[in-house]
């Protein structure tokens, strides 16, 4: 969150000026095991999704508003912002599952949990 591509280069001379994103030093992809592990517990909140056959199915969510950087340094114009959710169950030692979704910005956890 906050760390986006730098844009395309200056064109300097003749030719056909640059239009693709780039990275550099500060603006790399993060991986999302990193951003999850670097959130704090607090980010964490259990949730109830559904019956199940033996008892409420409950996991502990986080959300995050992230952009997907994967090959944008081939892309013109930065992706959308989506909705990564991460799933880590109480007592696990890191992260278990991850999600994306394209949810409106103003879903709550349990309605991007439930979809």
């Amino acid at each position: 969150p906050g760390v986006s591509p730098l844009p395309p280069i200056p064109q300097r001379g003749r030719g056909r000026p640059s239009s693709l994103l780039r990275r550099g030093p500060g603006h790399e992809p993060m991986s999302v095991k990193a951003l999850a592990m670097g959130l704090p517990p607090s980010a964490f909140q259990q949730v109830r999704w559904r019956e199940g056959s033996n008892s409420t199915l409950s996991s502990r969510f986080a959300s995050v508003r992230v952009r997907p950087a994967h090959r944008d340094y081939w892309r013109s114009e930065q992706r959308d912002e989506e909705w990564l959710l991460i799933e880590w169950p109480e007592g696990d030692t890191e992260p278990l599952k991850y999600f994306l979704s394209t949810a409106p910005a103003d879903a709550t956890l349990e309605q991007i949990v439930f979809v």
